[in-house]
């Protein structure tokens, strides 16, 4: 069974991957991203990501760490501490909320 380290909130803006392929976003995490997408990954691969999060645009290097019929799940590599802490921040405040 997978654990998880870090909370999960919806998030449904739009990922651009490698620069040229627009996924919807499904889920984050201060951790990483799942993106809607019919387009195969490689297990393990490394990508690029950009998205933003209301006004603040994030492009990190991430890892396709799972892939299945309806996406797949990157884990970023790149964010800072800020970024991360950004984002954490963001998905506590989405969790409350909902």
């Amino acid at each position: 069974m997978e654990k998880r380290f870090y909370h999960r909130a919806n998030f449904t803006g739009s990922v651009l991957v490698n620069g040229s392929l627009v996924c919807q976003g499904s889920n984050l995490s201060e951790d990483g991203i799942y993106i809607d997408t019919d387009q195969p990954f490689a297990l393990e691969s490394h990508v690029m990501v950009e998205f933003s999060v209301g006004d603040r645009k994030f492009i990190s290097k991430a890892v396709v760490k799972s892939v299945n019929a309806s996406g797949a799940g990157l884990n970023f590599l790149g964010l800072s501490g800020k970024e991360r802490e950004f984002i954490g921040n963001y998905v506590e405040e989405t969790v409350k909320a909902a």
